[in-house]
């Protein structure tokens, strides 16, 4: 679900496709696809969450 959306354009600045247009081209309802592709990208952002550190907040630095 993730690649077909990465490889139709949809995470593009002027989004090339829709979630009813990637819902066809694998053949199920947009609601559905719209679940997929939302587990899909917590997956990947809390593997990225992972290996990036929090920003330091201004005040919260002890000296």
């Amino acid at each position: 679900m993730l690649a077909t959306a990465i490889g139709s354009g949809y995470y593009q600045h002027k989004r090339e496709t829709t979630i009813e247009n990637i819902a066809d081209d694998v053949g199920i309802a947009p609601t559905t696809a719209w679940e997929h592709l939302t587990r899909a990208e917590a997956k990947v952002m809390a593997e990225l969450g992972e290996h990036v550190s929090p920003p330091v907040s201004a005040g919260s630095e002890t000296e």
